[in-house]
């Protein structure tokens, strides 16, 4: 009986969101418009389709006698590596907007990421995901699976020590899978932007600015960390929808055919949790457990700079947090010297959650697969 490694199998995520939650995109060896993924394990989605039985009815038994299909599901991670093209990417899944200037004619673009406005929309972008265990001819029948509808359920940012930063992504789907695929990564009839094709530029943890400001609207005098910065974490947890996604939308893992199992019709968000914590060491001039005492409004920047792009225009992003209130503090030691774990709670600007991300870089839009 054939089997394969792990170590082969391949995984795609399409490049640009789908027009809708409920239409993936085609696949195209024109405008390729899925991405090969390189993540930092080789793990297979998690496919559940929960079914309900009989037991304990009046049948005779203590064992059900029947079990029918009530739904499909899907769930995903991806832990990867950031360049500043990918982190765009990955940013609006995970924040939901986007807005783009062009900086230097053709060379240079500025993104600036928001969170999701749910008095506009309450729909994250979707996506396509692929999977297969290898992709040759001597082996028809192995695992090779489209997701579609996939939306980012968790978004995360983390920078540690000298290395490069990472994004932890969670994906849930629609619970569609459609088997085979209908995708090729290698070969003339490729319909993916493979690994050896992208260029990436990556940020590393050590280039990292940190500003804290004691106004919001990061207004105030800015204490300057600088060589006292250790690591961050920014993340985003949407609490998604999941089983509204199922009701009244009369969609099935096959068309028209209830029996087979509901499958979602949408995906959308509840009430998100928003973190922005740092690790820095003590420092006389910046008194956090005060802060923490008083409940005293703060803001920040996080600013990493990579590779120059053209003149004095560089690949960056810029982690902004707006107003929020210092809600923990642990002191801890790192490398032989006291240091502080700040935790915060960002708070409303308005009725919008005061974080944002700006991107600079090569890419022209990401509303296209443009890198």
């Amino acid at each position: 009986m054939p089997t394969s490694k792990a170590s082969v199998n391949i995984f795609a995520l399409s490049a640009q969101a789908q027009a809708d939650y409920q239409t993936p995109l085609t696949p195209s060896t024109g405008t390729k418009l899925h991405r090969q993924i390189e993540k930092s394990d080789r793990q297979l989605a998690k496919y559940t389709a929960p079914a309900s039985d009989n037991r304990g009815y009046s049948t005779g038994t203590p064992y059900p006698t029947r079990k029918t299909l009530d739904s499909h599901d899907v769930t995903m991670q991806l832990t990867e590596d950031l360049s500043s093209q990918l982190l765009g990417e990955r940013a609006l899944a995970g924040m939901g907007e986007v807005t783009t200037q062009e900086i230097t004619a053709a060379e240079t673009w500025e993104h600036t990421f928001k969170m999701l406005n749910p008095q506009a929309s309450a729909q994250l972008p979707a996506y396509d995901y692929f999977e297969k265990e290898g992709e040759d001819a001597s082996r028809p029948n192995a695992h090779n699976v489209e997701f579609p509808s996939m939306v980012c359920e968790n978004f995360a940012v983390t920078g540690q020590g000298r290395a490069l930063l990472q994004a932890a992504t969670s994906w849930r789907g629609s619970g569609k899978r459609i088997s085979p695929s209908p995708i090729t990564f290698f070969g003339a009839g490729s319909e993916v932007i493979l690994i050896e094709d992208m260029v990436h530029n990556y940020f590393r943890n050590s280039a990292a600015k940190l500003n804290l400001y004691p106004q919001v609207n990061l207004g105030g005098v800015a204490h300057e960390v600088l060589c006292d910065f250790r690591d961050f974490e920014f993340s985003i947890s949407w609490n998604l929808l999941a089983e509204a996604g199922y009701l009244g939308c009369g969609i099935f893992q096959e068309t028209d055919n209830s029996e087979s199992g509901a499958v979602r019709g949408k995906l959308e968000i509840g009430d998100p949790n928003v973190q922005f914590n740092f690790t820095i060491l003590n420092n006389d001039d910046y008194d956090a457990d005060a802060l923490l005492q008083t409940m005293a409004s703060i803001s920040a920047s996080l600013k990493y700079e990579g590779s120059i792009i053209e003149s004095t225009n560089r690949h960056s992003a810029e982690f902004k947090l707006l107003h929020a209130n210092i809600v923990d503090i642990d002191h801890t030691e790192v490398d032989g010297e006291n240091a502080v774990r700040i935790t915060t709670e960002p708070l409303a600007l308005g009725q919008v959650m005061p974080v944002e991300l700006v991107v600079q870089n090569d890419v022209e839009s990401y509303a296209t697969p443009n890198w």
